[in-house]
């Protein structure tokens, strides 16, 4: 799995957003991906959360539900790239921010400050597939 695995989802996330800042974006998942193939989860980490806080920043996740679940499969196209069998901590975050997928089931304070910058936040945008 390389770069092509997450580059058409990169597309999506940057869909509507300044092509500076969704050059930026990219970039950081890129530079996550590569951390990841050396074996730093760490660091790639560090590069996952500059481009969660652009889109959180932009509202990206709050007007469009779908970017979530877009940025997870990043998360999990990621993880994948690595050979380290211990998830640091700084990792595990992006895997702990993983939404419910029942129906039913609400976003925890920790999910939604992640994902939408406020513990308190509506949840639900509009869906732009």
């Amino acid at each position: 799995m390389g770069f092509e695995s997450w580059s058409d989802d990169c597309e999506i996330l940057a869909n509507g957003l300044p092509d500076e800042i969704g050059e930026r974006l990219t970039s950081f998942i890129d530079q996550a991906g590569s951390l990841a193939r050396s074996g730093n989860l760490t660091a790639a980490a560090d590069a996952l959360e500059s481009a969660r806080q652009i889109l959180v920043s932009r509202n990206n996740f709050a007007s469009h539900d779908n970017d979530i679940w877009v940025f997870v499969d990043i998360i999990g196209a990621i993880r994948c790239q690595s050979q380290e069998k211990t998830v640091p901590g700084a990792f595990q975050r992006f895997l702990d921010a993983t939404p419910p997928t029942g129906m039913d089931q609400d976003l925890s304070p920790t999910q939604k400050a992640f994902w939408y910058g406020s513990p308190r936040a509506k949840v639900g945008g509009r869906l732009a597939w």
